[in-house]
């Protein structure tokens, strides 16, 4: 458990790095660091995300819930209220809560306070 823990940790902090590295970089920085990358080694950098690991592990239920939800955001409600403004603002709380979670496991782990430490 501590070892799936710490795999995870260390898989969000790299995509953290990666994504402020490339948010101070301009398109032809990106582009010329992808040219700089060999062409065997392109392909095997992926920072796995957590979707990721629990797609693998998807059961039945799982799966039949995914064909459903599909199902429905393909009809004409649901496409009317994506684009409505009421999604959006959902969309943005959404992506607040996001980022507090995100910032608040950060603090967690690095807190040097035991009862934290021991609680995470």
């Amino acid at each position: 458990m501590h070892d799936k823990m710490s795999k995870r940790k260390e898989r969000a902090r790299l995509a953290r790095e990666w994504e402020e590295k490339q948010k101070d970089m301009t398109a032809e920085e990106i582009a010329a660091m992808e040219e700089s990358i060999p062409e065997w080694k392109r392909n095997a950098i992926v920072i796995a995300s957590d979707d990721e690991d629990e797609e693998k592990h998807r059961g039945v239920f799982g799966r039949a819930k995914d064909r459903v939800s599909n199902k429905i955001n393909s009809t004409e409600a649901a496409q009317k209220f994506y684009d409505s403004e009421e999604y959006k603002k959902v969309e943005d709380y959404r992506k607040e809560y996001k980022e507090f979670k995100s910032e608040l496991r950060e603090q967690v782990d690095a807190s040097h306070n035991p009862i934290v430490q021991a609680s995470s």
